[in-house]
Parts: C-alpha cells; structure tokens; sequence
C-alpha cells in the first residue's frame, strides 16, 4: 500500500510539474512574435521603410506561421505556432505598443 501510494504522489508531482513547465514555455515562445511583430511595426510605420526589408531585417530564428500587414490600420500581426500577437502604431514619436 505504502508503494502505491508513493507512486500515486510521484505521478502527481510529475504531472504538476508538467504542467508549469508548460506555462512557462508557452511565455517563452510568445516572446519571438511579439518582438517581431513590435520590431517590424515600427521599421514600417516609422521608419518608413519597405516591407520586404523589415521581414529581412527583423528575421527570427524560431519560424513564423505568416506576418500580416493592415496598411490602413497601421497594424502588424504575427502567427507563431503557439501565440498570436499584434502590434500597433501609436504615434511616430512614442512607435508602435504590443495589443
């Protein structure tokens, strides 16, 4: 009985365990596209640089699912694999702020 239960706490701390490892993971790799989508927000908006040189010059190591540019907007979304993340311009003083 004493194993059983040893094992049934053992399980348990492993799956809790898990599980916060998980969050943290989750906040790390949200980390790339929110950078990006900030970064190449402003290179455009700001910066008034085109957009093939700010996907070039903001370009990550970790890959992205897509970049979207809402010209009218002044709006960049970027789609990682785990988080969705959006960057607007504020003013071209103060740049562009993560939604």
């Amino acid at each position: 009985m004493k194993r059983f239960a040893l094992g049934i706490l053992i399980i348990l701390g492993l799956v809790t365990l898990g599980i916060a490892a998980n969050a943290r993971m989750r906040a790390m790799v949200a980390i790339f596209p929110t950078y990006y989508a900030k970064e190449v927000c402003t290179c455009l908006f700001v910066l008034k640089q085109d957009e093939a040189f700010c996907r070039a010059y903001h370009a990550q190591f970790l890959p992205l699912i897509a970049l979207g540019v809402d010209r009218e907007a002044m709006q960049v979304r970027a789609w990682a694999p785990i988080a969705t993340v959006s960057a607007r311009l504020i003013d071209e003083r103060f740049g562009c702020a993560v939604q």
